[in-house]
């Protein structure tokens, strides 16, 4: 795993769904702390300066924790949920169902099985995989302003200028979370076409492995 991968939490991490709607339904902001930085306050005509955090800001997708379909429910744990790899049985005339809930160690197994079970298994079709991993993250590195770094700053300067850098922080932060909001929007929106075919709305899986470029394959 890398770093964001290791560091992701998801009780640190913002749903997004529930600020912007349901198109980000599975999308999460969080940010990572990456070092501290002495910069430049560029304040009047004094040098003066501020240890600075730098953060990763990170906008990632995550499967939900379960997925309905018509033909049952299926669950996710939080660790199955950032792996990112999901499959989806389909039986032999396509149609998509529950996970098999026969456990199996190896082929050995598997061979003892009922013939009834046996040949269930080898008729059911490929079954659909679904490469959340491969979803592209967004992100940007940037400062960290803090409600304590105002404070220690005001110390150093005036409220006028602690307003501007407010202000500021508050501006940039906006425009690159809208960049990529846009950004997402220009994308497939993967959760709706995964559960469009699960609920067999869409069933040319030959188009949808096209539509979202292989995210979504037999």
């Amino acid at each position: 795993m890398n770093k964001k991968e290791d560091s992701f939490k998801f009780s640190n991490a913002i749903d997004m769904e529930k600020n912007h709607g349901e198109r980000f339904k599975g999308w999460y902001f969080s940010k990572f702390m990456l070092e501290k930085k002495t910069l430049p306050l560029n304040y009047k005509d004094i040098e003066l300066s501020y240890r600075f955090t730098v953060c990763d800001y990170n906008v990632r997708f995550i499967m939900p924790p379960e997925i309905e379909f018509i033909e049952g429910k299926i669950s996710y744990t939080e660790a199955e949920r950032l792996l990112g790899i999901f499959r989806f049985p389909r039986n032999d005339e396509g149609n998509f169902v529950a996970p098999f809930s026969v456990s199996v160690k190896n082929i050995e197994t598997i061979m003892e099985l009922p013939e009834d079970d046996l040949k269930k298994i080898f008729k059911n079709k490929n079954p659909l995989v679904f490469k959340a991993f491969k979803i592209p993250q967004y992100g940007f590195k940037f400062l960290d302003i803090t409600e304590n770094d105002l404070k220690e700053i005001k110390k150093l300067t005036d409220p006028g200028f602690i307003e501007f850098v407010s202000n500021e922080y508050i501006r940039i932060i906006d425009k690159k979370m809208e960049e990529i909001k846009q950004k997402i929007l220009s994308k497939p929106n993967y959760l709706l076409i995964l559960k469009n075919v699960l609920n067999r709305q869409w069933k040319n899986l030959d188009e949808v492995s096209i539509a979202t470029d292989k995210i979504i394959e037999t």
